[in-house]
């Protein structure tokens, strides 16, 4: 094994292209182990939560939100684990278009299950940026703020020049404010309108960042 593993860094050395992959998958391997240790500390929080609300007596809904989102966090940590590996499987070119479709008719968490379809088969899929971003975006719908949170804050070391990371800032930005975080929404809506893409929200970054300025003072 170990001499398996020293021809493999040596094929590497003369291969820079192979040099190249293996720093990604090392890079890739290193957010999963991050990903999955945040993921199962915020699984027990809400087992810790979800215990604490059967003996307060809370009502119905509160306990269902917090299932709901457990649900959420436990799909999110099954498609961490898949999505960072390489590409295996060939990929249907509907399925991404069919999340679209279901993301369009606000059927958010149908979009939220094909988009991680498609991603499963790793980030060199044509459109994994996209994906990736509008999984997001269908959780930021459902005020599943904090996981859209996090994948929109994953996007930059994994997609690094998308476009759509933009888009993510911006809507950092957005929960940011609602949470009452000025300084750190400010600071989002000022990327948003730097940046140097045509970007849709550039506009409404501006008069938020203008709107919170002045409120500020």
């Amino acid at each position: 094994m170990m001499l398996m593993s020293h021809l493999g860094l040596l094929g590497c050395q003369h291969n820079p292209q192979a040099h190249k992959e293996h720093d990604s998958l090392s890079q890739s391997f290193r957010l999963l182990k991050g990903e999955n240790a945040r993921l199962k500390l915020q699984v027990q929080d809400l087992k810790t939560q979800l215990q604490l609300s059967e003996r307060r007596s809370w009502t119905a809904a509160a306990p269902k939100q917090l299932t709901e989102t457990a649900v959420a966090i436990t799909d999110k940590t099954i498609t961490s684990n898949n999505t960072l590996m390489s590409p295996q499987q060939p990929v249907d070119p509907k399925l991404y278009h069919h999340a679209v479709k279901m993301l369009n008719k606000k059927e958010y968490r149908k979009a939220i299950v094909d988009f991680s379809k498609y991603l499963a088969n790793g980030l060199k899929v044509s459109k994994a940026g996209e994906a990736y971003h509008l999984r997001a975006y269908a959780r930021y719908r459902l005020k599943n703020f904090q996981a859209a949170y996090d994948e929109w804050s994953e996007m930059p070391g994994l997609f690094p020049g998308h476009p759509k990371v933009i888009d993510g800032f911006y809507y950092m930005g957005r929960i940011h404010e609602t949470r009452g975080n000025i300084a750190d929404a400010l600071q989002f809506y000022e990327q948003v309108r730097q940046s140097n893409s045509q970007n849709r929200h550039k506009k409404q970054a501006k008069r938020a960042y203008a709107a919170l300025t002045k409120r500020a003072k």
